[in-house]
């Protein structure tokens, strides 16, 4: 019985810590995303910045 028993909490916890694990690496991947878009958002600001410099001095 306390063999089971310990058999069940400790499978309980082993799942528990590799769904902990899955969510920090959706957490890590979410963030490489985000900064990504961050990333894009300043080239695009960037090249319009560029772009409206190049036809202000036409």
């Amino acid at each position: 019985m306390l063999l089971m028993y310990t058999y069940i909490l400790g499978s309980r916890f082993f799942r528990a810590e590799i769904a902990r694990n899955d969510v920090k690496e959706m957490i890590q991947n979410t963030d490489g995303v985000i900064n990504k878009i961050c990333i894009l958002k300043l080239k695009v600001k960037f090249e319009f910045f560029l772009l409206t410099l190049f036809f202000s001095s036409l």
